[in-house]
């Protein structure tokens, strides 16, 4: 069963890019530069996305989850 769950993470891994470890994903996005400048700038730049989002649900616009995760997507 182990061998089952291993052989299947290790796939999916590979499909999403993952050739070693430790590979790093914020909000679904690979961290190329892992330093600790790299970290903090990739999770800066998903901090403001959020703020955005935040800015247009408040705005009284209504955004369904799909559309949120393309907005993520696309900036």
């Amino acid at each position: 069963v182990l061998r089952k769950h291993v052989t299947r993470d290790f796939a999916d891994g590979r499909k999403i890019g993952v050739r070693g470890t430790p590979t790093v994903f914020i909000n679904g996005r690979k961290l190329k530069n892992r330093s600790i400048e790299g970290f903090q700038k990739a999770i800066e730049k998903e901090l403001k996305k959020d703020r955005r989002i935040i800015n247009i649900r408040k705005s009284g616009v209504t955004v369904s989850e799909e559309e949120v995760y393309y907005f993520n997507y696309l900036n």
